[in-house]
């Protein structure tokens, strides 16, 4: 509860997406003592890139890693959009898909949990907890942990993206303002050129 509060509250406080995304990842690790968590985001042709991670020594950083899962996108993306969740504890044993089985493999994946974003009614990204020492039973109190994080992430996007749209359109407005204010300087200095 004081992680789902504390990460609640720097939403409400903060409309920086990347420093909440970034905190919410080492939070969650830490609280859940696995080895990596990560937010993937989702491009419009599905692929994806690992936006925020935080992961613990000797396992490799993915952060940055662009992902284009075949799998993912024949299969689950529709069970994601519905807000479903995927778990699995034993990768190895999980007779996943080999597209997929590889893309964990080569991430020193042992067990995955990974839970939705949605933002605006739309699937944005995942949040993913990851275990690479070894397989894990993830327990029901973790999944629903995790899903009330996505739930508060999706908030925080919502939040960051009504922002610049309307950071834009203030910058937009100002140039409308300044290209009107100069039409009317040089109206007004033509008028006083025409009298003079």
């Amino acid at each position: 509860e004081r992680l789902l509060g504390a990460i609640a509250l720097r939403i409400r406080q903060s409309l920086d997406l990347d420093s909440i995304i970034d905190r919410t990842v080492e939070e969650v690790r830490l609280f859940l003592q696995t080895d990596r968590v990560l937010v993937y985001r989702f491009e419009p042709d599905w692929s994806g890139l690992m936006v925020a991670e935080s992961v613990i020594s000797p396992y490799r950083s993915v952060i940055g890693s662009q992902v284009a899962d075949p799998c993912l996108k024949a299969k689950h993306i529709e069970r994601y959009q519905q807000g479903k969740v995927r778990k699995i504890e034993d990768v190895d044993a999980a007779g996943l898909p080999l597209c997929y089985e590889s893309l964990l493999t080569s991430f020193d994946v042992k067990a995955n949990l990974v839970v939705p974003i949605i933002a605006d009614e739309k699937l944005w990204g995942l949040l993913i907890a990851q275990h690479c020492q070894c397989s894990r039973q993830w327990q029901s109190s973790e999944v629903e942990l995790l899903k009330l994080l996505a739930n508060h992430v999706g908030i925080a996007v919502q939040q960051a993206e009504l922002y610049q749209q309307v950071q834009s359109l203030n910058t937009y407005l100002e140039r409308k303002v300044q290209n009107r204010t100069a039409k009317l300087e040089k109206a007004v200095q033509f008028e006083a050129l025409m009298r003079r």
